[in-house]
């Protein structure tokens, strides 16, 4: 299997256990344990290895990619955390900024030509709000 490929699988499998989960048909350990690995797996593993892989990237580049990465983790944990306190209006409040950081991303990254495949996933991570706020 290709290794750049992984990312999409994962984030598939993530907006389907959210939505499955949300809808009281699988329990809630199963999406959290998966948005707890895939969180660190985006937040400290991926973004060390591509800070390492593009040492001679571009300022830009490297922040948009700590950023980007960040967004990842970030949304993951909330969506986690919104299994369990659902009327929370902190929680819903930071659900709602940080899917909008991470459209906004989305869009730097495919208007600036970065990286598209990035910001796929970008805007596939945003069904995670957009399904908790139905």
């Amino acid at each position: 299997m290709n290794r750049k490929k992984l990312p999409y699988i994962f984030v598939i499998i993530a907006i389907f256990l959210f939505y499955f989960t949300e809808q009281k048909l699988a329990p809630s350990i199963f999406y959290t344990l998966l948005a707890a690995g895939l969180g660190i797996y985006f937040w400290p593993v991926k973004m060390i290895l591509e800070l390492v892989k593009n040492k001679n990237a571009g300022f830009k580049k490297i922040i948009v990619a700590i950023v980007s990465n960040y967004l990842y983790s970030a949304l993951l944990c909330i969506s986690a955390s919104w299994l369990y306190y659902p009327d929370s209006s902190f929680l819903q409040t930071a659900f709602s900024i940080t899917g909008l950081a991470n459209g906004v991303t989305g869009l730097v990254y495919y208007f600036f030509s970065i990286d598209d495949e990035k910001a796929i996933v970008h805007f596939m991570l945003n069904l995670l709000p957009c399904i908790a706020q139905f």
